[in-house]
């Protein structure tokens, strides 16, 4: 089906009784023409995603909301509360005591989203692109994404940052529903794809109270 969005609305589906609650549910409703501006009809694959900014940035919700009809060119349909949102957190690995080389960790939040960790003393750094910033004095020699088990190590008491020095490990996880995902973030844009084709632009979602800006 070629089709193209002339239109779009988002808004609440439940009252908001207190001004700054952020809803679970988000209601959206567009209107597909097809490229000779006759209103579409039939069933369409839409997608949701989430991102940090207008065009690119990072995407910290993804909803598959499956199939859906399209009558005279109408369509709509609730999201926000069975996708999945990221999040990224830092925490406290380990504090160094001037001597132990070797810090085993396990993250609060497992499983780790491929990619995203990172180990920080100030000094030294690692992360799963690049590797150790020197290989040589420290490392990363081992994690799991599933556990959330993290180590590193030093390879020298010479290289161990000096006492009470904080050893941080920094990595994203999966969550459900966008709802706390929406205060945490200062401009957040919906994409919405139909049959695997992002309309553009994004739209910002803004939350107090929760709207969409066009």
């Amino acid at each position: 089906m070629n089709i193209k969005i002339i239109g779009r609305i988002t808004f609440l589906i439940s009252a908001i009784a207190v001004f700054a609650q952020v809803p679970d549910t988000i209601d959206y409703q567009g209107r597909l023409i097809d490229t000779n501006g006759t209103p579409a009809n039939g069933n369409v694959n839409v997608n949701v995603a989430v991102y940090t900014n207008i065009s690119g940035g990072a995407g910290v919700y993804f909803e598959q909301v499956g199939q859906l009809s399209v009558q005279q060119g109408i369509y709509s349909f609730g999201w926000g509360s069975s996708g999945t949102s990221i999040w990224t957190t830092t925490e406290t690995l380990g504090i160094s005591d001037a001597a132990t080389v070797s810090y085993p960790y396990t993250i609060a939040n497992p499983p780790i989203s491929p990619g995203t960790l990172e180990v920080d003393d100030g000094t030294y750094t690692w992360d799963e692109d690049a590797g150790s910033s020197n290989p040589t004095e420290f490392d990363v020699t081992s994690f799991d994404y599933t556990t959330g088990f993290v180590r590193a190590n030093y390879f020298s008491s010479n290289f161990v940052p000096l006492a009470g020095t904080a050893i941080n490990v920094t990595y994203q996880y999966p969550r459900t529903g966008i709802s706390d995902v929406l205060p945490n973030y200062p401009g957040l844009y919906q994409e919405i794809s139909i049959d695997g084709v992002p309309l553009t632009p994004r739209h910002q979602l803004i939350a107090v109270p929760y709207a969409v800006y066009q």
